[in-house]
């Protein structure tokens, strides 16, 4: 059952078994959830417009590659597929969805053998009305690579996106104009797209740009011609339209702003940095240097990487990637990658993300996946409530947690632990 204060949002679910999440989550075994409002929760009527009437189904991302071996991250991976796990189904016939299909000619010719689909479709189009603000709910299930949305062609410039709210949780106001829709891998977006009058009867383009206005990093960054395309449509007489939203929804309590409150810098064992480094495999380093225990870990001190108490304040930075040049005045942000910092059950609140742009991440801002920055960090800070036991961490990089770049918090309660007494 579903807490009360559970806030409505764009999350997604994918099968997590131990080693073959890549596979499996890749392989199709993803969907998408919208937490619906509980009868008690209302939005704003600006934004409620959009939700409860909503013109364009959620939208969901996923990776779709035929190149084998050679894909992507230096030849260090085997490969990153939607459909062929080398290793794995390379041991049954048939390998992979024949290549000689007419379907996959057609696509191979025009985007190569790395393409991403939407909703289980190329380059569909959807229909928004001119003069309208029309709600995208979208996610991105790929796994290795990150995609960079920006809107081109002719009309484009007539065109607004208007953040509204990231991995499930509302922006506070002024929500933020957004010139490229950054997803990290796992990462849910809710935004508002306007195009006015003067796009009427235009096609608008999503691209997966290579070299957008602004990108986390510069490794495993997507490009595609087109994701997918606005067909902008025309006003009615006498439709009723709606304008960007401009209100702020309101939060439930246990997303009250932890900016300005004390907070201790690590958890109950000290540990103040969580570090994701290169799991090479089970044995190697995965998670500040271990790779993932096992469920059937008894031990609690190599059980968990950390403990922390219901209902106080914790600081933690988190760090990853390889030495980088980082540069937080963009367009990219880091010359190297980042591993993506995922962690169950609690949101956690940036309170220091190193993005002036606000397009990968804002200060403030309610997240469970970002990416962990090398030599600078990505500083969070987070409350758990309620509920008591393990809770995962892992990089999102599917393959990197199904080799072991994933850990257990463990959360309880404790005899005092209030944020009055927070370090």
């Amino acid at each position: 059952t579903l807490p009360d204060y559970h806030l409505m949002g764009t999350h997604w679910y994918h099968a997590h078994h131990h080693g073959s999440t890549a596979l499996q989550a890749q392989g199709g075994m993803a969907g998408i959830l919208l937490m619906e409002p509980h009868d008690s929760y209302k939005l704003p009527s600006d934004l409620s417009k959009l939700y409860e009437n909503p013109k364009i189904p959620p939208m969901m991302f996923n990776h779709i590659n035929y190149n084998g071996s050679d894909a992507g991250a230096g030849g260090f991976f085997n490969i990153f597929s939607f459909f062929d796990q080398e290793g794995v189904v390379g041991q049954y016939d048939p390998v992979t969805v024949p290549l000689d299909l007419e379907w996959n000619e057609e696509r191979v010719k025009e985007t190569g053998k790395d393409f991403y689909v939407v909703n289980g479709q190329y380059n569909p189009t959807v229909t928004i009305t001119a003069g309208d603000a029309t709600l995208l709910r979208m996610s991105h299930a790929g796994d290795y690579k990150h995609l960079c949305l920006v809107l081109e062609g002719e009309s484009a410039q007539y065109c607004t996106m208007t953040l509204l709210a990231r991995d499930g949780v509302f922006h506070r106001t002024p929500y933020l104009t957004m010139s490229t829709i950054v997803m990290t891998q796992g990462t849910r977006v809710d935004l508002s797209i306007f195009c006015s009058s003067e796009a009427a009867g235009t096609t608008v383009r999503v691209s997966a740009s290579e070299n957008p206005p602004v990108n986390p990093s510069s490794v495993n960054t997507h490009s595609q011609h087109s994701v997918f395309e606005f067909s902008v449509k025309s006003k009615r007489p006498f439709q009723t339209v709606n304008p960007i939203p401009t209100s702020e929804a309101p939060l439930p309590s246990n997303l009250d702003s932890l900016m300005n409150v004390p907070a201790q810098k690590g958890g109950e064992r000290g540990v103040d940095t969580i570090t994701l480094g290169v799991a090479l495999n089970q044995e190697g380093r995965g998670i500040n240097g271990q790779g993932f225990p096992g469920w059937h870990e008894t031990d609690e001190q190599k059980r968990y990487a950390e403990e922390f108490c219901l209902d106080k304040v914790y600081e933690l930075e988190l760090a990853g990637g390889p030495v980088t040049t980082f540069n937080p005045d963009g367009p990219v942000l880091s010359s190297g990658g980042f591993h993506p910092y995922h962690q169950h059950i609690n949101h956690f609140q940036i309170y220091d993300g190193k993005d002036n742009t606000g397009m990968v991440m804002r200060d403030g801002e309610w997240r469970d996946i970002v990416p962990a920055w090398s030599q600078v960090g990505t500083i969070i800070r987070f409350k758990p409530v309620k509920y008591e036991g393990d809770v995962v961490l892992h990089c999102h990089l599917l393959q990197h947690e199904d080799s072991g770049m994933m850990a257990l918090y463990k959360m309880k309660t404790c005899s005092s632990s209030n944020a009055t007494e927070s370090k």
